[in-house]
């Protein structure tokens, strides 16, 4: 396939782009075609040579969008129907579905249809944003910097052992933790200062805030000039020797990983990645989630899982060094109503009201920098780590809270102070009163 379609020959791709390849090959010059298919080659790297051909060849006659909509009652796939021509077309329509029901009895309700020009779609990935929508979208979409220029996105870790490395916390005494293991069955006294907090995603990372925090990983590792290095035995079993009688018990097992290739670091993970960055200050992000949802760890407390397993996984977002910008000011940004309606039109849809919030969709978040040097730009950003260091109090203070009156009395406070940060963020990104009362009625639909 690669040797011969050009659709396959960027890195893994899915099969069904080969068949759009070979109907249009196949096509009459006044021919049709039509296929219902994923809409994940939409904003998929490996659709980018798809995209391309179908733009070059100006096929794109129309697109029926459903969306999260689920056309198939025994599996949950995520499709649209796609129909090209070899006839050049200068327009094609868009049509979004949002009830499969009504679309299937012919009810224009909730069906959003709009005609775009062919030179809307290119390689890049494909964005149908509604008219409405389309001038504030541009106007911040169009901004120089993004996500991706000013922090280092990681993924979370991979032990090849979850069941062994990550357990259960459930009781804490003087400097040992008691917790569950999910191979053994069995509670396990630990050393406390050897474990990390271990974060799983949309599980644990809220918005503004950690919730349900009970996992604890077992993290062989030190960090030696900048390198994570594993523990040596004699190091491992003379500090925390409980957490080492527990590794012994699953040797057998771990050294099995990794085809057996494990020889004397058994006891480590099989890959090293990202080890080193996080101990550090970083802001956290499920890599699936119903929109914005960022937290922070400033003190480099929290490790979490990589993409994938329960919860989704997620991302730590790391300020380059170069880059003189709070996490707190980038924080009320990547949080406000503004780029979660942003990142609702690039990523791709779940059932529930889901959202993608994977590296490849959250490096295109457009980020106002500001001159500190100009009195103006220092009043917004020191105005903006107010309001998210009162944001982030006061969900410390939702957690404490013992009653439903007082509980009600915080949220409260939550919301205006989100209401604060919202105006301060469409003040930052300068946009008209028309462009936010848009964005506010969408977000209140």
């Amino acid at each position: 396939y690669k040797q011969q379609y050009v659709s396959a020959s960027k890195g893994n791709y899915d099969i069904y782009v080969v068949f759009v390849e070979k109907g249009l090959e196949l096509l009459r010059k006044d021919g049709y075609l039509g296929f219902i298919l994923p809409h994940k080659f939409f904003n998929a790297q490996y659709g980018e040579v798809i995209r391309r051909l179908i733009a070059e060849n100006k096929s794109l006659n129309q697109i029926i969008y459903f969306g999260d909509e689920q056309v198939f009652t025994k599996a949950t796939t995520y499709t649209c129907l796609l129909f090209l021509s070899k006839r050049e077309n200068k327009t094609f329509e868009f049509q979004k579905i949002n009830s499969l029901i009504d679309w299937r009895n012919h009810e224009n309700n909730n069906i959003l249809s709009q005609t775009f020009t062919i030179s809307c779609i290119s390689d890049r990935e494909w964005n149908f944003v509604s008219e409405k929508d389309q001038k504030w979208f541009y106007k911040i979409n169009e901004l120089p910097v993004k996500l991706g220029d000013i922090a280092h996105l990681f993924v979370g870790l991979q032990t090849d052992a979850d069941d062994i490395f990550i357990l259960e916390e459930v009781a804490r005494e003087n400097q040992q933790v008691l917790c569950k293991s999910k191979v053994t069955g069995r509670l396990h006294w630990l050393e406390n200062d050897f474990l990390k907090y271990f974060l799983k995603g949309s599980l644990n990372i809220g918005r503004y805030f950690l919730k349900n925090v009970n996992k604890r990983l077992i993290f062989p590792y030190i960090t030696i000039n900048n390198k994570s290095v594993l523990l040596s035995v004699n190091n491992y079993e003379n500090r925390f020797p409980l957490t080492w009688n527990y590794m012994l018990e699953n040797q057998e097992r771990l050294a099995a990983r990794n085809k057996g290739n494990m020889d004397k670091n058994w006891y480590g993970y099989v890959y090293r990645k990202n080890h080193t960055r996080f101990d550090s200050p970083k802001l956290l992000v499920p890599a699936i989630a119903t929109g914005s949802c960022f937290a922070t760890d400033l003190y480099g407390d929290y490790y979490f899982v990589g993409s994938g397993g329960g919860g989704g996984g997620g991302y730590g977002i790391s300020i380059l060094e170069n880059i003189n910008i709070s996490y707190l000011y980038l924080l009320g940004i990547l949080n406000s109503k503004l780029i979660n309606h942003f990142l609702k039109l690039i990523s791709t849809p779940f059932r529930g009201g889901y959202i993608a919030l994977n590296k490849q969709v959250i490096e295109k978040i457009p980020i106002k920098l500001l001159d500190l040097s100009k009195s103006s730009d220092q009043l917004i950003y020191n105005d903006m780590i107010k309001l998210v260091e009162q944001m982030l109090d006061l969900h410390q203070q939702l957690n404490q809270a013992n009653t439903p009156p007082a509980k009600r009395m915080i949220q409260q406070q939550i919301q205006a102070t989100d209401r604060q940060i919202n105006q301060l963020v469409y003040e930052l990104y300068e946009l008209t009163d028309a462009e936010i009362t848009i964005i506010e009625s969408i977000q209140s639909t």
